[in-house]
């Protein structure tokens, strides 16, 4: 009996202790799907809690004094997290426009909320917004577009270039907008095929048709990671490159990548080539784990990198996506999403692209779980020469990194942000007149 009293006594340490983690993470991207019933329930259970303990407490043992505070500690904790946020959304959307625009059109926001992000952009300019499947289902390609063309419109009555409009349409299991849009294959199946030209052409114009009848004008795409057999990756949830990339042969990657690349820009829809400067190789699934990347430079110039290169010299616009990995021959110390050793040295300098640079959802762990969390890795990006910051799983990451954007005033130089919005301005106005 002795026993099993011990054993339900560690087992109700464990339980505390895990719901009081779930409480210190209730702001967490981890928890944005269940965000709202954690808020209703854990105040509730703190509560249960602190009753329990009390009245054992006055039974006799003061170990169930400690019952109650954290009964306590479990209901006022999470509480406490949601009003610092509502405390950093107000000042936020209080802040003069001039100095929130500083950051905002630096952004690319995901959204749960039509009503939410519409208060956003009447209040300040976001370089761009991500519609994924969560802003689609149940719903037709027309409802769809009309949501996409009033938030166009609010850009249009304040003077302000058309919002670049992201997707990860992809094709194959990454498409983010099937329905309502048609299943496809992927640029890599369909380069397997006898007419593969013809075939990778095809899918490109249908793929464009389809996002510009929705108001979509930039995909996440094409994959030009390279298949590397042998790789046995931890924990790989969301990565499957297998069934993304193209193939591992980095020529034949490149061709195919242009060829899609070129017309989908054609049909007024502008690509993007992830994930520089490579996941190949990345053991790690980058959106729960920091991936490491322990190739040498030259291994990445003759491998790796050659799609980039090959894509960023062939001319078309091109938008590249910087992944959240490190890179440990080249810089230890950050990111490559946060690296100006790779966006600005290598990326631009070396591989020669002259397009806009946009992060990987920076909601994922290795940012959000970083020292500073996602202002702190969202600054080093634009240093580092980034033009685009997503912030997609997770809207509401966007009003505490805006409140600690707007502290830190000019922590990045005005020459490095000037020459950033030119290139995000230059490709909204080609954009806007691209065929429809």
């Amino acid at each position: 009996m002795k026993l099993l009293r011990v054993l339900g006594l560690l087992l109700l340490v464990l339980v505390l202790l895990l719901v009081g983690l779930v409480a210190s993470q209730v702001r967490s991207p981890y928890l944005a799907l269940h965000r709202q019933q954690a808020l209703v329930v854990l105040p509730i259970l703190g509560a249960l809690i602190l009753v329990v303990g009390s009245a054992l407490w006055r039974g006799g043992s003061r170990w169930w004094a400690l019952l109650a505070l954290w009964g306590i500690g479990l209901g006022v904790l999470p509480l406490s997290l949601e009003w610092r946020f509502k405390e950093q959304r107000a000042r936020v959307l209080a802040a003069p426009r001039a100095d929130l625009e500083r950051w905002s059109k630096h952004l690319v926001l995901g959204y749960t909320s039509f009503d939410e992000l519409r208060a956003i952009l009447e209040q300040m300019e976001l370089g761009g917004i991500y519609v994924t499947a969560r802003n689609v289902e149940g719903r037709g390609a027309a409802e769809v577009k009309l949501e996409i063309d009033r938030l166009q419109a609010i850009q249009h009555a304040r003077g302000r270039p058309p919002l670049l409009v992201c997707a990860d349409q992809e094709g194959g299991k990454v498409s983010r907008l099937t329905p309502p849009l048609k299943e496809t294959g992927t640029p890599g199946e369909v380069a397997r095929t006898p007419d593969w030209r013809g075939a990778v052409r095809d899918l490109a114009e249908r793929q464009a048709r389809a996002l510009r009848r929705l108001g979509v004008n930039m995909n996440l795409a094409p994959v030009v990671d390279l298949v590397v057999p042998g790789i046995e990756r931890t924990l790989d949830l969301h990565t499957a490159l297998e069934d993304r990339a193209i193939g591992g042969d980095p020529g034949r990657v490149a061709e195919v990548a242009q060829l899609y690349s070129e017309s989908l820009w054609r049909g007024g829809v502008l690509p993007t080539a992830k994930h520089f400067p490579g996941l190949g190789h990345v053991a790690e699934d980058t959106h729960h784990l920091t991936g490491e990347l322990r190739r040498s430079k030259q291994e990445l110039q003759i491998a790796d990198w050659v799609p980039f290169e090959r894509l960023a010299r062939a001319g078309s616009p091109l938008a590249v996506m910087v992944a959240h990995v490190r890179v440990e021959r080249i810089d230890v110390k950050h990111l490559a999403s946060t690296s100006e050793l790779l966006v600005h040295g290598v990326l631009r300098n070396e591989l020669g692209h002259r397009g806009p640079v946009i992060t990987d959802d920076m909601c994922m762990s290795p940012v959000y779980y970083s020292r500073g969390g996602i202002a702190a890795r969202a600054v080093e990006a634009l240093e580092a020469g980034v033009d685009l910051v997503l912030i997609s799983f997770d809207p509401d990451q966007v009003y505490p990194t805006l409140a600690e954007l707007l502290r830190r005033g000019d922590a990045v130089p005005a020459p490095r942000l000037a020459a950033s919005r030119q290139r995000i301005d230059a490709i909204r106005a080609r954009l806007a007149q691209s065929p429809r």
